[in-house]
């Protein structure tokens, strides 16, 4: 990793600077973490060592739990999985959250380490254990995770130590998500978990199977500080300010938050088009809050029908600006709904709602690539070729920038697109056929 080395950074602590000049879409690094866990929902789906997903996965024998994609990854899971292997098979059928089995994990790798005299890497990342002095909800999620640990293993940890931990995976976990931007396990990194956030980042991080890849989405020259956003930009200042000191503890000072050009267009989330009064907006706003976390209690429940009379009962009756994020997370679940429902024709319609209104607040993002995709293959099945074979390219640029050209998901574009444009050849050959022999 030779383009970027760690450095004090003003105001930040430690973080990563480039060593050279960076062009936009080039691979920034890449790295496999030292600590990672595989959530709950793809626990039978995916390789518990890497993260890869096989079609065939090999199961262990002894607690049922974790899976692997071959012998050479079971082979280098033993060390760790052995203790867990064990613990797994005391408690079943019950089963430890993703957060106790990172726990243990980092504590037994911890003793690992030192038994081989090595450095912990665990020990080189900044911590948050005195947020625990003053956040309440913090602290409750400390106790319960301190307790179910101690019914899930054996490990006598004194609480301050345990408080260090937690300090350290809440400031610098990261969510391991495949290439379609959905979360399946959590890591933690030794260089990149240095990694400091902007909301105008110059970078994004993507993940082939557990390895994390940073890429440029745009140039950044030698000296300067690299970047990746922790949370989504699309949201409000507002919520991505709380969030972030909910989560690492800090107040957001950078330009995404406080300049003249941010400010304004923060400013269409509580705006509307039409003439009406503060009160409305905001009524509007927490609407969409309440309409939103029922939609998701309803599809989490598998009421796709349900929660899509909810959204489109909202979506045609709020008054807020059709790029508001509080409009557009409805309008994001709607899209969802109708595919589930195989409502397609309505799916697409939602999806291109959502597109211009990201594009606002990010040019190159892998969210906006992946909904993009989403969009192609919804015109594909809708039979709609011209439209697919305009996308099509405009995704697989986007993704060359955000996944990378080796990623699975932009080869598996470049073959949609490839398939594509043959197609929409042969029906302009045939529509041309047709026309003159008529």
């Amino acid at each position: 990793m030779d383009k970027v080395r760690v450095a004090d950074v003003a105001g930040k602590g430690r973080g990563l600077l480039a060593t050279k000049a960076i062009e936009r879409g080039d691979l920034v690094g890449e790295e496999e973490p030292f600590a990672f866990v595989v959530i709950q929902k793809h626990r039978s789906k995916l390789c518990h060592q890497c993260a890869n997903s096989v079609q065939s996965l090999s199961r262990c024998s002894k607690c049922k739990f974790a899976y692997y994609c071959s012998k050479e990854c079971q082979k280098k899971a033993w060390s760790l999985h052995k203790l867990e292997c064990q613990r797994i098979q005391n408690v079943s059928p019950r089963m430890p959250t993703e957060s106790v089995r990172f726990l243990a994990r980092l504590i037994d790798q911890g003793e690992i380490f030192k038994k081989e005299n090595q450095p912990n890497p665990v020990d080189a990342l900044c911590g948050d254990a005195d947020s625990l002095k003053t956040n309440l909800e913090q602290q409750k999620t400390f106790v319960d995770l301190s307790l179910t640990l101690r019914q899930f293993s054996d490990l006598d940890v004194r609480a301050h130590v345990l408080a260090d931990l937690y300090g350290k995976i809440h400031r610098n976990c990261f969510t391991v998500s495949n290439g379609y931007m959905e979360p399946v396990g959590v890591a933690m990194y030794q260089t990149f978990s240095l990694l400091n956030h902007s909301c105008v980042p110059n970078c994004v991080a993507t993940n082939q199977q557990a390895r994390m890849q940073v890429r440029a989405v745009r140039p950044i020259k030698a000296g300067e500080e690299v970047t990746i956003s922790y949370i989504s930009v699309f949201q409000p200042i507002e919520s991505r300010r709380d969030a972030l000191q909910e989560q690492y503890s800090f107040l957001c000072t950078c330009p995404g938050c406080c300049s003249a050009e941010a400010l304004e267009k923060n400013r269409i989330h509580t705006s509307s088009q039409q003439k009406v009064s503060e009160t409305a907006i905001r009524r509007n706003v927490d609407e969409s809050k309440r309409v939103s976390s029922a939609a998701e209690t309803a599809m989490r429940a598998g009421n796709y029908s349900e929660a899509l009379s909810t959204l489109e009962s909202y979506i045609k009756s709020t008054v807020l600006h059709p790029f508001s994020y509080y409009v557009v997370q409805c309008i994001d679940k709607a899209m969802d709904c109708c595919i589930e429902t195989e409502k397609w024709e309505k799916a697409l319609d939602y999806a291109l709602m959502t597109i211009e209104p990201y594009k606002m607040f990010t040019q190159c993002n892998p969210v906006v690539a992946i909904q993009l995709f989403k969009v192609v293959k919804l015109q594909l099945h809708l039979n709609k070729l011209k439209e697919a074979a305009q996308s099509v390219d405009v995704v697989l640029r986007m993704l060359e920038i955000t996944h990378g050209r080796d990623h699975d998901v932009t080869i598996d574009c470049q073959k949609m697109a490839w398939f594509t444009h043959q197609e929409e050849r042969a029906m302009a050959n045939k529509q041309k056929a047709i026309f003159i022999f008529g």
